[in-house]
């Protein structure tokens, strides 16, 4: 999927960064998994997000900034002043900035954190804790950081890059420089060196072959592509030859082209979704929900290129992307009487990245255009009736129109797709036995980290997940991943999957007291 580029305003650097020889300042420009923000030249922040990701933009009091980072559900700033504010979801805190001596110099916002260096080569890190990620090491004094997943790495003063975290899965190893830029994703870290050189961890360098017609003066690295600019300001990307579900298309990446700078979003976790191949087909596929490259143009526009349903279209934030308007949407129907019926299909306001609504079809001729979560009542049904349906986003595109639902008011027959539907209505259609598949908790400081999966198949239905600890309600999540950094399971940590009538599909628990 190619965005389209925006012209904005030609700004400023009024970056502050630290002095070392040959670093770089903090693009004008950051990428976030949801968004995408653009520092102007008054000190202002302009972001752009799909509509259903409205709440991460700016508030309207936002102070000057001299610099901005973008995170997957928040973003951070560096004031006049030299304070870091912060702005977006604080589900682990990462708006809470903490006292720390001022004033900054850079700042990046990671997945579900922040890293900050002040002017005296401090780090700093806030938000969610679960790998020490936020715990940079002691007496160390840094040029840059850089927040990423589940770690974090910052350049010394000495050049070398270190890393903190005990994800063993996503830890980077330090490497020896001296750089002057590093960039991280889901396999680790690369950085810059003073020669121009790209230099990547072993665990990029095995699935990504590295670059090595520098030097470069700038890097990018997202899942399964590492790339930079030449000292012609072309670009130039290496790329997975491994071939394996959720490896993004490059494609489409403009290779040779000119930029001034480059950018990517670290992604997060792997998303599934049901594509429509045809009228009668579909297939499950998987994507990572970032793999995000944006870069500056010589003419000040800005281009994106993204696998990610949850990235703006900077062209068009309103457009919803092929695979969303494609998604398959399961139907069913309930019969109330001779002309009465309402049809139901599945929820996907939570699911898609893009403001997308739902047209209803009978009989080939369109009936209503409705929102995409509700269900649609025909009042003046026939005895038989043959619906179909289709997404259509805010500028009018459209995705397949769905297998025919056919339902007959005077035997209550139900079909669709020539077959009795998995219920997109009914509760009691879904297994509750097969919901969880795994629940798992770990401690984290003085609280605990639980995390769950669950059956694709079951999803549909699910609203959200309540949590109970220790034999009280805590909270409800639609993510499947719950922090508490106050209170440790004593007796019993429980989740549940809540239907979208309010009532528990299933339960999972841990703890010696659930009963």
């Amino acid at each position: 999927m190619i965005h389209g580029a925006i012209k904005l305003l030609p700004l400023l650097a009024l970056l502050l960064v630290p002095a070392v020889t040959n670093a770089q300042s903090q693009s004008r420009f950051s990428v976030g998994e949801s968004q995408f923000c653009n520092l102007q030249d008054d000190g202002s922040v302009d972001c752009l997000v799909p509509p259903i990701f409205e709440r991460l933009l700016p508030p309207d009091d936002l102070p000057e900034l001299v610099a901005v980072s973008s995170g997957d559900a928040h973003a951070c700033g560096i004031t006049i002043e030299g304070e870091a504010v912060c702005w977006g979801d604080n589900n682990f805190d990462q708006l809470i900035v903490p006292a720390i001596p001022l004033p900054l110099t850079q700042i990046n916002a990671g997945q579900n954190h922040t890293c900050a260096v002040d002017v005296a080569g401090e780090a700093h890190c806030w938000g969610l804790n679960s790998n020490r990620q936020t715990e940079p090491p002691d007496g160390a004094l840094f040029t840059k950081v850089h927040a990423a997943f589940t770690s974090s790495c910052g350049i010394l003063v000495n050049g070398n890059i270190t890393c903190w975290s005990t994800d063993g899965e996503r830890a980077p190893a330090d490497l020896t420089g001296p750089f002057v830029d590093l960039d991280m994703q889901t396999q680790g870290v690369c950085g810059l060196t003073t020669t121009g050189e790209i230099v990547c961890n072993s665990l990029i360098n095995a699935v990504v072959p590295p670059l090595t017609n520098g030097p470069y003066t700038d890097l990018a690295t997202t899942f399964g592509a590492v790339c930079g600019l030449n000292t012609g300001s072309e670009l130039e990307c290496n790329t997975t030859s491994l071939d394996f579900i959720g490896i993004p298309d490059f494609s489409d990446f403009p290779l040779g082209e000119q930029f001034l700078s480059i950018q990517s979003a670290e992604p997060g976790f792997f998303r599934s979704f049901s594509t429509a191949l045809s009228e009668s087909e579909s297939s499950r596929e998987f994507v990572l929900s970032g793999t995000t490259l944006c870069g500056e143009r010589l003419d000040g526009t800005f281009q994106c290129w993204s696998q990610s349903s949850s990235f703006p279209d900077i062209e068009n934030p309103n457009a919803a992307s092929d695979d969303v308007l494609n998604m398959r949407l399961d139907m069913d129907a309930r019969i109330y009487g001779p002309r009465s019926v309402e049809i139901f299909w599945t929820p996907v306001l939570f699911v898609a990245g893009s403001s997308v609504e739902v047209e209803i079809f009978r009989g080939g001729e369109l009936l209503e255009r409705v929102n995409a979560r509700q269900s649609f009542h025909d009042a003046n049904a026939q005895s038989t009736n043959t619906y179909q349906i289709r997404l259509v986003d805010e500028s009018g595109n459209t995705g397949l129109l769905s297998p025919e639902l056919i339902v007959d008011t005077a035997t209550g027959s139900v079909l669709f797709n020539g077959e009795p539907p998995l219920s997109a209505s009914r509760q009691d259609a879904f297994d509750p036995e097969e919901i969880f598949t795994n629940l798992s908790a770990t401690a984290v400081a003085r609280g605990l980290l639980a995390y769950w999966t669950i059956d694709e198949d079951q999803q549909p239905l699910i609203d959200g997940f309540e949590i109970e600890l220790n034999g009280r309600r805590a909270g409800f999540t639609r993510s499947q991943l719950y922090l508490n950094l106050e209170e440790r399971i004593s007796s019993c940590f429980r989740v549940s999957a809540i239907g979208f009538d309010g009532e528990t599909i299933d339960s999972a628990n841990i703890g010696s007291g659930c009963s």
